[in-house]
């Protein structure tokens, strides 16, 4: 009851509903303990039944003070909305960091969310006050079936291994503003940490990464594991210094990444286990920033049937630099050096006819930004880039932890990625600059206004009605699978017709939604009786258009 108390006196209501959105200010203290104030606070933020004080509740967070955690935030099937005020140049954000607890222990992880989640304007600290770092690989555990996501305006430092690690199917992420750096796992140095978004086991829905910076980090922007992920989007962000593989994305069927900068990634190339065990690539290529592959049943990763010429994937206006000593330095170490785009990859964009929907345009290779202030720690690279084959190095090659016990983080971080190339400035989509546009505070104002505009004339456009794609296999037997795209809901029919003009089976004929489905035919008619050999025509009808493909079925 004391609990409900306290909350009652920092609790102010923005509606009179008490299920409509309010906002609760959490303390940095309770009882005057700061240790597990938080938890305690969102918690315990029940009724006398256990239910949700309200589901709609905002937690806020007041910039300039520390949320020393007890445990793990927990949350279980509610919509965490976690906001920290908006920082200022002198007052840095709201600080959650590990607490360490009677026993000397730490969390295993920093939060459990079983529920959808928005963090906004948060400076997640991975380290507890001791210098110890969270004991799990993940420092937020998402869990559960079609979350959805929201990290906006967030800053993540000395986190270990992951930072969100996905447990669940169809995961929607939205990840806008935020700045990763110095995530390692600390006293090994080890390349294979700092891993932003992990898809564990199952396929994702959605990921977009917008506006984003990472510095000094270990390993991956972004990977599903090649378990697929149905669409993604990876535009204007900044990557300076990965020392492993940026992105595990192998399977891709529909992704833009455009307008980045990826500089000094993967800096410690590839070691003879990496490369000769297929670890990054299958195919034993060198692991490169863009790499993709047919969508396939290798390393036991099996994807449902999606035809390869219905893949479509942008890779336009990226920024890629490698700095020359950090080449030299891979080569003299026996490393398999980095590459933007490996062989197989760049064979696959360049077959229009079995890859049509796969395009690279205007990606300026060899293009060093000029950053305003460069964090880069060139001698604690080098040092590094020759012993990474060695698991039990204790070499740090990133920033040093700001400051002293209790490490909270110093205001405002030291990099400044503004840069001067003058073709990188204009070199992204509407004459913009590449990389993450919030070092142009300027120019992000303009671009906003420039993508509401672009969106406009998409909505005010008439979208192309259907689009019905090759059947694949063709010829087939004993079935084949027929895709199509519809660029607006509404009723469709699919049927399949021989060469007199006669219905054979109708596929489907029902309402559908915008997107991309697939249908597969058995090469049966109506009555579920086998048809003979011969040419047949999928047939795709809506109130306004009517389309044909040819299929050829052997026997």
């Amino acid at each position: 009851m004391r609990t409900l108390a306290l909350l009652s006196v920092l609790f102010y209501c923005v509606s009179l509903s008490a299920q409509a959105p309010d906002t609760l200010v959490v303390p940095d203290k309770f009882g005057g303990e700061p240790l597990g104030a938080i938890n305690i606070t969102i918690e315990g933020d029940t009724t006398a039944s256990g239910e949700r004080s309200n589901p709609a509740r905002v937690y806020k967070l007041e910039a300039g003070k520390v949320y020393y955690l007890n445990g793990p935030l927990t949350t279980t099937n509610y919509h965490l909305k976690l906001i920290g005020e908006k920082p200022t140049a002198e007052k840095r954000p709201a600080v959650i960091m590990l607490g360490v607890r009677q026993d000397g222990s730490v969390a295993e992880n920093m939060m459990r969310l079983n529920g959808d989640f928005t963090l906004k304007n948060i400076y997640f600290m991975g380290m507890a006050t001791n210098g110890a770092q969270h004991i799990g690989e993940d420092m937020a555990a998402i869990y559960g079936d079609n979350i959805r996501g929201v990290i906006d305006g967030c800053i993540f430092e000395q986190n270990k291994v992951i930072l969100f690690g996905f447990y669940g199917a169809m995961a929607k992420v939205y990840a806008y503003n935020n700045i990763i750096r110095n995530s390692h796992q600390l006293g090994v140095g080890h390349w294979n940490g700092g891993r932003f978004i992990w898809i564990w086991d199952a396929v994702a829905d959605t990921v977009e990464i917008v506006n984003n910076t990472w510095v000094n980090t270990s390993a991956y922007l972004y990977t599903d594991r090649d378990r697929g992920t149905n669409y993604i989007k990876i535009d204007h962000n900044t990557c300076l210094n990965s020392c492993a593989f940026v992105f595990f994305l192998h399977t891709l069927t529909n992704a833009s990444i455009s307008n980045n900068i990826f500089y000094n990634c993967q800096f410690t190339g590839e070691f003879a286990d990496e490369y000769n065990g297929g670890w990054n690539d299958y195919d034993q290529l060198p692991a490169s920033i863009i790499s993709i592959d047919t969508l396939y049943d290798k390393g036991n990763f099996k994807l449902a049937p999606f035809a390869e010429a219905n893949r479509v994937i942008k890779v336009d206006n990226n920024a890629y630099y490698m700095d020359p000593q950090i080449l030299s330095a891979q080569s003299a170490a026996g490393l398999v050096q980095t590459e933007w785009m490996n062989s197989r990859t760049q064979a696959m964009f360049a077959n229009d006819a079995a890859w049509p929907g796969l395009t690279q345009n205007n990606n300026l290779l060899d293009a060093d930004p000029g950053f305003a202030i460069n964090p880069t720690v060139m001698d604690s690279m080098l040092y590094f880039i020759p012993i990474v084959a060695s698991w039990g190095a204790t070499h740090s090659w990133s920033y040093p932890v700001d400051g002293k016990p209790p490490y909270i983080p110093d205001w405002p971080i030291p990099e400044v990625l503004s840069y001067t190339n003058a073709a990188l400035l204009k070199a992204a989509d509407g004459g913009f600059p590449v990389g993450d546009l919030n070092w142009f505070p300027e120019k992000k104002k303009e671009w906003e206004q420039y993508m509401t505009s672009v969106e406009d004339e998409k909505e005010t456009a008439v979208p192309a009605d259907l689009t019905l794609h090759q059947n694949y296999p063709n010829p087939f037997n004993p079935s084949t699978n027929i895709a199509f795209t519809l660029g607006r809901s509404g009723h469709v029919s699919l049927s399949v017709y021989n060469v007199l003009g006669q219905k054979v089976k109708t596929l489907l004929d029902k309402e559908m939604i915008v997107g991309m489905h697939e249908v597969t035919w058995n090469a049966v008619n109506e009555l579920g009786n086998a048809v003979p050999s011969g040419i047949y025509y999928s047939v795709l009808e809506s109130a306004s258009q009517k389309l044909t493909r040819k299929m050829a079925l052997l026997k």
